[in-house]
């Protein structure tokens, strides 16, 4: 029986399929003796297809494989496939990935100038005498725990933590504060995120040692209070001002978010941009993040950063409305469980919800080959890549269509950022989800913040954005652009609200979801019901 961790191992197609050919030529034949060659040499290798094991939600297990550290010299009698495999392992570029401080310019022109001089202000190798410095002071963006450490801070998932960086780093600017984030809850962000474009904003064990302990033994009534607090009027005060650290979750506070106040009092043009200049002059990938990133552009060696659409599908969205998802679990959205594909009509809803997303995001951006599916549910890509009449890969139908792409272990449940206790490999996929999401060139965005964030970080928030999903409306099947599109069709929807409303026939067409008394009555949907379902007009 795999261990939690293990559970969460990820193996990618490449080195699935590599390792397989190698277990296929090392098998010998049937009446074949062994050649009783004595073990290979430390680093002569190749894991055998035993080595990984990954558990599926539902508990079975399934062949993982690994590569041990073999080049193209150790095994000269490598296939071309094998070759061409392991090749495109080594000729990875990592900085490809990676946003330069030249391309964050070009990606996003308007950041004021005061926001250029504070991302350059924390250079790396300066940042331990910062640290020492007894007259520096810093705002740190925290997810910690309280009542001596027994429990952990709501900080939500990752868009509420870093939802507001445009505005602590406003804050800590007119302050003449430094900006730092610390976390212990999961995990520390260090093994998600990595320092890039020289700007520290690490603070690492030994720094704020003391104070830091203080934070984790505020009380509930404490703790409570400062997630409310809007710091800009008050960080000058007395009992504020001489704080060397302080630390800060205000993920539930009113903080000013208007397009008014980011222009006049912040000196935004474009707060979206502000926040994606932000975010790539921060964060690179970890090394574990790094190997999954790189495993995307492997497996798939005709995508490249910016040639490709993203769709973020939020399937366990809590609040009720016209397409209200069923969990197996009451609380699901946030410990999981799955959706309740065992209802006929919520697995309709579920594969009509998947097939809209993909839909518009090839609406958004015709031309590209990949979809890259990021969701809170492993059923919608599994659903995508193996099941859809119109997306899997054994797709019959004639319409041409991009392939889709989530990440490795897709057929297994993310963990949600605000629950605790599992390994740092069950989160990995959030974070793989956002960075895929902010180096796409176009993206379908659902319900809630996380798609939402991505657009932001992908420096293309009002040009190459669509909704497939909008709150209290039906999905939408137009695929409408943000602004005037979108407020047309809300028009309409409401329209056809209120004649419904009425017992008047309404007389343009909407997109309702499907119902139980129109849904089928068995779990058997044929492949024309679906199609005729999803089609946009």
């Amino acid at each position: 029986m795999p261990t939690i961790a293990e559970s969460f191992i990820i193996t990618t197609p490449a080195v699935a399929a590599l390792a397989e050919m190698v277990n296929k030529e090392e098998t010998p034949a049937a009446g074949q003796e062994e050649t009783g060659k004595p073990p290979a040499a430390e680093g002569d290798a190749i894991g055998s297809a035993d080595d990984i094991v990954v558990e599926s939600k539902e508990g079975e297990q399934e062949d993982g494989n690994a590569v041990a550290n073999t080049t193209a010299t150790d095994t000269p009698d490598l296939s071309s496939q094998k070759q061409e495999i392991l090749n495109r392992q080594e000729d990875f570029d990592y900085s490809a990935v990676v946003y330069s401080p030249e391309e964050i310019e070009t990606l996003f022109p308007s950041v004021p100038q005061w926001l250029r001089e504070f991302l350059a202000s924390q250079p790396v190798a300066t940042h331990n005498e910062t640290l020492r410095d007894p007259d520096a002071k810093f705002i740190v963006l925290t997810c910690h725990t309280f009542k001596g450490g027994t429990f952990s801070e709501a900080c939500g998932g990752l868009s509420d933590r870093l939802m507001r960086l445009t505005y602590y780093a406003w804050v800590a600017h007119n302050s003449g504060r430094k900006l730092l984030i610390k976390w212990s809850q999961p995990h520390p962000l260090e093994e998600f995120f990595d320092v890039a474009n020289d700007f520290d904003w690490r603070l690492p064990d030994g720094f704020a040692d003391l104070e830091w302990e203080i934070y984790a033994n505020r009380s509930f009534t404490q703790y409570k209070g400062e997630r409310r607090i809007v710091w800009h009027p008050i960080i000058s005060r007395q009992e504020h001002k001489d704080k060397r650290f302080i630390f800060a979750n205000s993920n539930i506070a009113k903080i000013p978010v208007s397009q008014e106040f980011c222009a006049k009092q912040m000196g935004l043009e474009n707060q979206h941009e502000a926040k994606g200049a932000i975010f790539h002059t921060l964060f690179k990938p970890s090394t574990k993040l790094m190997e999954l990133v790189k495993s995307m552009y492997v497996d798939n060696p005709d995508l490249k950063p910016r040639s490709f659409a993203a769709a973020h599908v939020r399937a366990k969205w809590k609040e009720p409305n016209d397409l209200a998802i069923l969990l197996n679990k009451r609380a699901g959205d946030q410990i999981g469980g799955g959706l309740k594909m065992s209802d006929p009509v919520n697995k309709v809803n579920v594969e009509r919800l998947a097939d809209n997303a993909a839909n518009c995001a090839k609406k958004a951006m015709p031309d590209t080959q990949f979809i890259y599916v990021a969701s809170d549910s492993d059923e919608i890509p599994t659903y995508l890549i193996e099941e859809s009449p119109q997306w899997s890969v054994n797709s019959t139908t004639a319409a041409p269509h991009a392939k889709i792409i989530a990440r490795p272990n897709y057929r297994v449940e993310s963990k949600h950022l605000n629950s605790n206790g599992s390994p740092i490999e069950a989160y990995l996929g959030i974070f793989l989800d956002v960075w895929m999401m902010s180096t796409s060139q176009c993206l379908a965005q659902g319900l809630g913040g996380f798609g939402h964030l991505g657009s932001e970080l992908s420096g293309n928030h009002y040009s190459c954005r669509v909704r497939h999903r909008q709150y209290g409306m039906p999905i939408l099947l137009e695929c409408p652009r943000p602004g005037e599109e979108m407020q047309a069709l809300r028009e309409r929807h409401n329209e056809d609200k209120r004649l419904a409303a009425l017992s008047v026939p309404s007389s343009t067409p909407s997109s309702v979801p499907v119902s139980p008394s129109s849904a089928p009555s068995s779990n058997q949907t044929s492949d024309q019901q679906l199609n005729t379902t999803i089609t946009s007009p």
